[in-house]
C-alpha cells in the first residue's frame, strides 16, 4: 500500500551530523558544464542516482552509489562514498564534515527545507545523539539534524514536497504509517496546564552525555507565581517539573527563583549531543499537587560524573548566616569566613572577596581526602585583571 503523509515540522536549533548515501558539493564558476558521475565498484554494480536538489549554492545529490567521480571544486562526502579521481589529491575533499558509515540502504528524495537545510527521504534507521531516524530526516543548515522531526514512516520514503509558506511537509512513499509526532512532543501531563520548550544548541557542546547538569536561566512574565499574576502555582517553584524528549522526568535542582518577576535559575540533569537536537520542556501551573518536584541530589549524580560537594553560594536556598550548604545531600558544607560577603552573581548569589584574608572553608571530610584525582571548577569574576595575570 502506497500513501502520502502531510506532517507539520518546526525549525530548530542545529546540531552536527549527516546521512547518506549522497553528497554535497559547492560549484564554483569554472565547473559549468561539468558533472558528478557515480561510479561502479564492487559495493555497488549498477549504481544510479534518485535525487538531487540545489540551495546555498550547494548541489545535494542522493541515489545508489558508493563512488564518484570526477571531483570538480570541492566536496563533503556524507556517507562512506569514495573518490575516484586520479587528478586530484584529495584535499579537495572535506573530511571535516561529519560521515554516516552505516544503517543506510539509498536515499529517494530530496527537497530544500527553504533555510538553506534538507529533507531527505529514503530506506534507511540511523541513530544520532540517542534519537532514531527512520527513512525520513530533516538536515539543517550547516550538518545538523533536526531531533524533533522524526515521523519516521514504516516503510521507504520516495518522494518530498515541502510547502515552506505553510510549514508542511508532504511524504510519499510505501509506508502505511507515521510512528512519531513531528515538532512538540505529546503533553506529558493535563495538571500541568502550561509548559516551554528549550531546545540545547550542540554548537555548545562537546561531549555527548546521557546525564549532564545543564544550567537553565530564564526570565518569563507567565513564570510568575499566581500572586504575581503568572502561572506558576507554589511561590517557590516547587510545582515546576522538567520532562526529556523521551517524555521522562529530569532530576533538576532550583537554585533561585523570583516569584514577583518570573527569573528562574535551574539546573536540569539531561543529555546532550554533540550531534541531534535535544529538547527539555518545562511544565508548571499545577494546582492539583502541592508535592515538590525538585531533586537536587538526583541532578549532580549522573553519567558526567559523581559530585562529592556542590556549593551554589545562594541565598535563595541558604540562610545568609556565612553557612553555605552543599547541594548534592553528601553534607559537606562551607562557611564564609572574615568578611566575605554574599551578593548578586551571574548565577543567583556569590560570595565577594576582598583579595586578602576572606575564605570559605570546609571542614574535615574523607570525601575531599581522597588521593584519586579530582576536579575543581568554580565561577569567578575578577574585578581588575592586572598585566601579569
Amino acid at each position: 500500500m502506497k500513501l502520502a503523509a502531510r506532517c507539520r515540522f518546526v525549525t530548530t536549533i542545529a546540531l552536527l551530523a549527516l546521512i547518506a548515501p549522497h553528497l554535497s558539493a559547492e560549484p564554483s564558476e569554472t565547473d559549468r558544464g561539468l558533472a558528478w558521475v557515480p561510479v561502479p565498484s564492487s559495493g555497488v554494480a549498477a549504481p544510479y542516482v534518485s535525487a538531487i536538489a540545489q540551495g546555498n549554492n550547494q548541489i545535494y545529490v542522493g541515489g545508489n552509489f558508493d563512488t564518484i567521480a570526477p571531483i570538480t571544486g570541492s566536496v563533503a562526502l556524507l556517507d562512506n562514498t569514495a573518490v575516484a579521481d586520479g587528478t586530484n589529491d584529495g584535499d579537495e575533499v572535506i573530511m571535516e564534515f561529519p560521515r554516516l558509515r552505516g544503517g543506510v540502504t539509498a536515499i529517494y528524495a530530496v527537497a530544500s527545507d527553504g533555510n538553506d537545510g534538507w529533507y531527505i527521504g529514503g530506506d534507511f534507521s540511523v541513530t544520532f545523539g540517542g534519537l532514531t531516524f527512520t527513512n525520513a530526516m530533516h538536515v539543517l543548515d550547516g550538518g545538523g539534524i533536526n531531533g524533533d522531526w522524526r515521523p519516521n514512516p514504516n516503510g521507504i520514503v520516495r518522494a518530498i514536497e515541502v510547502d515552506t509558506a505553510n510549514d508542511i511537509v508532504y511524504l510519499g512513499g510505501e509506508f502505511t504509517s507515521l510512528s512519531n509526532s513531528v515538532g512538540a512532543a505529546p503533553w506529558f501531563d493535563t495538571d500541568w496546564p502550561y509548559r516551554i520548550a528549550i531546545a540545547i544548541d550542540q554548537t555548545k557542546v562537546s561531549v555527548d552525555e546521557s546525564e549532564f547538569p545543564v544550567l537553565i536561566s530564564i526570565t518569563d512574565p507567565a513564570l510568575r507565581d499566581m500572586a504575581n499574576g503568572g502561572h506558576v502555582a507554589q511561590s517557590d517553584g516547587g510545582d515546576i517539573l522538567f520532562i526529556k524528549d523521551d517524555a521522562t522526568q529530569a532530576a533538576h535542582e532550583i537554585e533561585s527563583y523570583d516569584r514577583t518577576t518570573g527569573t528562574l535559575v535551574a539546573w536540569v540533569e539531561m543529555p546532550v549531543s554533540t550531534t541531534v537536537t535535544r529538547t527539555v520542556y518545562l511544565y508548571y501551573g499545577n494546582t492539583a499537587d502541592a508535592s515538590n518536584q525538585w531533586d537536587a541530589s538526583g541532578t549532580w549524580d549522573g553519567t558526567s560524573g559523581e559530585h562529592e560537594a556542590v556549593w551554589h553560594m545562594d541565598d535563595g536556598i541558604e540562610p545568609d548566616d556565612g553557612t553555605i550548604d552543599d547541594a548534592t545531600g553528601n553534607g559537606l558544607t562551607a562557611t564564609a569566613g572574615n568578611g566575605a560577603a554574599e551578593v548578586a552573581a551571574f548565577i543567583g548569589n556569590g560570595y565577594v572577596f576582598d583579595g586578602s584574608d576572606d575564605e570559605i572553608t570546609v571542614g574535615d571530610d574523607a570525601a575531599i581526602q581522597s588521593q584519586a584525582p579530582f576536579t575543581v571548577s568554580a565561577w569567578v569574576k575578577r574585578s581588575a585583571i592586572g598585566e601579569d595575570d
